[in-house]
């Protein structure tokens, strides 16, 4: 049964010992690294990570055998040298009567890339609000997570640390709280953005300024 598991898997699994050998491997962990069965058994955990990984491997393993599992993110190499990130989850099992590590490495590229698409457009995102005239302010769940700094201007903040996590309503007059929690409600449901409508706020200090929102 374990075998069938084990070669039907759709994920790569290796089985190596304590000291790094490769002990087992399915055909998929082969077909990840453009190896034959028995080359990837003649080789180490060495052979098949990312020179950068390699000094890390003896604590990597250190970690498995102290907690009996551990979930990890390495760079595998294929035989034409390609490296691709793999997030790994090993376990140590009984191995041919003797410990060993199972490892699940999952292939993360798409993950890695999805991760970096989002980071470049939430840079470009900032700038844009840094650089722009009017003030901004985002908030989640009624708290203050980003203001730029005509915003900060507009209130008589100096940083954002002054007003982190602060109720957006705190800035806004008595007056229109109601109607500004109305329109945010109806924001978040309907997914669309209100008209412009001018409204009184109110300043650290507690000056009041006129602006639309």
């Amino acid at each position: 049964k374990f075998r069938t598991l084990f070669e039907n898997a759709g994920d790569p699994i290796f089985i190596s010992s304590l000291d790094g050998r490769m002990l087992e491997a399915n055909q998929v962990a082969c077909d990840s690294l453009y190896l034959s069965r028995d080359e990837l058994l003649n080789m180490s955990l060495e052979d098949v990570e990312a020179p950068e990984d390699i000094p890390t491997i003896p604590n990597q393993i250190q970690k498995i055998s102290q907690k009996g599992h551990y979930i990890f993110e390495r760079h595998h190499k294929k035989r034409v040298g390609y490296l691709f990130p793999v997030e790994v989850k090993a376990r140590i099992i009984e191995y041919a009567e003797d410990k060993a590590i199972l490892g699940i490495a999952r292939n993360i590229s798409d993950r890695k890339r999805a991760e970096q698409e989002l980071y470049e457009r939430e840079r470009r995102y900032r700038s844009l609000a840094e650089l722009s005239p009017e003030a901004i302010v985002i908030h989640r769940e009624g708290e203050i997570v980003y203001i730029n700094p005509i915003g900060l201007n507009l209130i008589g903040a100096e940083s954002f640390e002054e007003i982190k996590k602060k109720p957006i309503m705190d800035y806004i007059h008595l007056d229109f709280n109601d109607l500004v929690q109305v329109r945010s409600k109806m924001d978040y449901e309907e997914r669309k953005t209100s008209e412009f409508i001018e409204e009184n706020r109110l300043g650290l200090n507690g000056d009041l300024s006129v602006g639309d929102a």
